[in-house]
């Protein structure tokens, strides 16, 4: 299991949801929620922007490094909304898929020079 799959869990459990209230709320089908929860398949942007919304830190999400949650405002699960037609959604997904794009490749790296390390040892 990845890090990052640890860590959605996390959000699901500090909100207090089942898997299946999870989905519901990133608006994505209930199997596809697990797979992403398991490491079987990876999280798109699109779901990491509804995280965020959540009022969750991606960069947290996918790297565990800075703070679990952004700014000072929280979100109750009851009270959580996540907007599909705003009009920065299309310009934010773009961002989040780069950043992604960049942590996926910097992971990478890191993985390929552990694996030199472990081989030269």
């Amino acid at each position: 299991m990845n890090n990052y799959c640890r860590r959605l869990k996390t959000v699901r459990s500090e909100l207090g949801v089942s898997q299946r209230k999870m989905a519901d709320m990133l608006q994505i089908p209930f199997g596809t929620y697990r797979r992403y929860e398991s490491g079987n398949t990876d999280i798109p942007a699109g779901v990491l922007l509804n995280v965020s919304q959540l009022g969750y830190n991606v960069d947290w999400l996918l790297t565990g490094e800075g703070k679990m949650r952004k700014g000072e405002n929280t979100y109750l699960a009851s009270e959580s909304k996540i907007i599909y037609n705003h009009p920065s959604r299309d310009h934010r997904i773009q961002e989040l898929e780069e950043r992604y794009e960049q942590l996926r490749n910097a992971l990478k790296k890191i993985n390929d020079v552990l694996s030199e390390l472990i081989i030269d040892n």
